[in-house]
């Protein structure tokens, strides 16, 4: 009975389900499932694949998208991320209410890469741009998406796409069960005779638009330079509340071969992005691994940005040892190759607790007589 019941909180998911169960991933492939977004002024819908982490904020991670309108809402990207439940959300003067916090992102980490030096921006969508004399391809239009079974669905595949003759890109998208953060894994070959310089650029849009606060960094300020490895931002208090998630954004590890540079985060501004110069080997992969978090409170991302850049336990979960052999933007990846599995329900393990209390009470009742 006990091994049926434990069996049994193991079917946590129906992946073409759409119901808004805590910690199901929900496909988009049997109803129309859409994040709305305004661009140029007009709501289109984006097809969405869902994650909820361990606090219960839903990620909706955009799947193939057919056309470039927005970098920041390509393939790969998350689209929006809100709470399905209200949180204890910080105030601006140190108390707490219950907020169901909402609208953490209109588009985050999009991608395009350039083969001639461009460093961004490179959100002008419609696919390859030439911009100031610098070549972008958008990573988009590559077909659907699979889900990863030996990661208990927790993780979405990305098909590879040819950007650049024999530069071929791939991602990977992992929300856990048992953390609070989603991380990207982009995976870059060069499939030539000769080694290849990439710059690969991030594209966001944040959904506290013009009202977006930096918070602070990995250098303790709230000044963001390329030495920092992560800054936190926020949506600015209107009164003394805010409506939105405290982000954290993870750029890489300290001593990384591969650091960010161009980081460009600044007050007002909702469209932060940054790049990466990549040197590729014939025949390489390199593999970029970027993180965010949505938080009730600042001092919660800070908190948890300072525990990504370790790139170890749940953070390096579901990573071959390949991949994080792959990885150049953080010094040691090393970390335990964790497979998630899914987390019992709180109500599951309170009926195990209650069943092994009832056979512990006749244990000693036995022992008595």
């Amino acid at each position: 009975m006990l091994g049926a019941l434990v069996l049994s909180s193991g079917v946590w998911a129906d992946v073409t389900s759409l119901e808004k169960d805590r910690g199901h991933l929900q496909l988009g492939d049997k109803k129309s499932q859409t994040t709305g977004k305004q661009l140029n002024g007009v709501t289109r819908g984006f097809p969405a694949l869902s994650l909820i982490d361990d606090s219960g904020l839903d990620y909706q991670v955009l799947s193939d998208a057919g056309s470039s309108i927005a970098t920041s809402s390509d393939s790969g990207a998350v689209g929006e991320a809100s709470y399905t439940a209200a949180v204890t959300a910080t105030t601006m003067n140190g108390g707490t209410e219950q907020a169901t916090l909402e609208d953490a992102y209109d588009g985050y980490s999009g991608i395009c890469l350039s083969n001639n030096g461009g460093t961004g921006p490179c959100d002008a969508g419609l696919g390859g741009k030439s911009i100031n004399g610098f070549n972008y391809e958008a990573y988009f239009n590559n077909g659907p998406p699979t889900l990863d079974a030996s990661c208990s669905n927790r993780q979405i595949l990305f098909p590879s796409q040819s950007v650049y003759p024999n530069i071929v890109v791939s991602r990977k998208v992992f929300v856990p069960l048992n953390d609070e953060f989603i991380r990207w894994q982009t995976l870059i070959t060069n499939t030539s005779a000769s080694a290849a310089t990439i710059n690969l650029i991030t594209a966001n849009d944040l959904g506290s638009d013009a009202n977006t606060l930096i918070d602070r960094t990995s250098s303790g300020d709230a000044v963001v330079t390329d030495a920092d490895q992560w800054v936190t931002t926020f949506q600015n208090y209107s009164g003394v509340s805010t409506s939105d998630p405290r982000l954290a954004h993870v750029f890489g590890g300290p001593g990384a071969a591969v650091s960010a540079g161009g980081i460009s985060f600044t007050n007002g501004d909702d469209r932060p992005f940054w790049h990466y110069v990549l040197n590729i080997q014939s025949g390489q992969t390199v593999n970029v691994v970027t993180f965010s978090s949505g938080q009730p409170s600042r001092a919660d991302a800070a908190a948890k940005a300072a525990q990504l850049v370790a790139l170890s336990g749940n953070a390096a979960s579901c990573m071959s040892p390949a991949e994080l052999a792959q990885v150049v933007n953080y010094a040691a990846a090393a970390g335990p190759v964790n497979r998630d599995v899914p987390m019992m329900d709180r109500r599951v393990l309170l009926a195990v607790m209650g069943m092994l209390l009832a056979l512990g009470f006749v244990a000693l009742r036995r022992n008595s007589l």
